[in-house]
């Protein structure tokens, strides 16, 4: 996990393409899934958010919508709000690279939502920033404020 978010921080994002899948892989095979490993939040599912928006960062959208999807149905299988907010800002990072600005201020109020709750303030003002931005290439620049 930890070079996995310090490749994301540096834009390294064909590493994250390539040493993911196999952290993936093993955990799938071992039935890790659902275990923290002494993390606040799950890494299974940070590793699919991680890798789906790192294949969105290089045009493979559907791949990459695939495992954040994948990366939120297992977080809400344990209700991970933690969690649940990280891969929604990567799921709706994927649609801004997109251009896609609606499914993007979906997500980013789904992050805000999760982010709020459990008041982890750097993913909530994150999720507010980009929902201002998505909400300004739709040409309201008020509606991020209202929402």
């Amino acid at each position: 996990m930890d070079l996995v978010v310090s490749c994301q921080l540096v834009g390294d994002f064909y590493k994250i393409i390539d040493i993911a899948p196999n952290i993936i892989g093993t955990m799938e095979k071992d039935g890790r899934e659902s275990d923290f490993f002494s993390w606040g939040a799950n890494p299974y599912s940070l590793l699919c958010g991680y890798y789906g928006f790192s294949l969105g960062y290089i045009g493979d959208f559907n791949k990459g919508r695939a495992f954040l999807k994948k990366g939120i149905y297992n977080a809400s299988k344990t209700n991970d709000l933690q969690t649940l907010a990280s891969i929604e800002i990567h799921y709706a990072s994927l649609f801004m690279i997109k251009g896609d600005w609606e499914l993007a201020i979906e997500h980013f109020q789904n992050a805000i939502k999760y982010s709020e709750k459990v008041k982890y303030s750097i993913w909530s003002s994150l999720s507010w920033s980009g929902l201002g931005f998505a909400c300004s290439q739709l040409g309201d620049t008020e509606a991020g404020m209202r929402s």
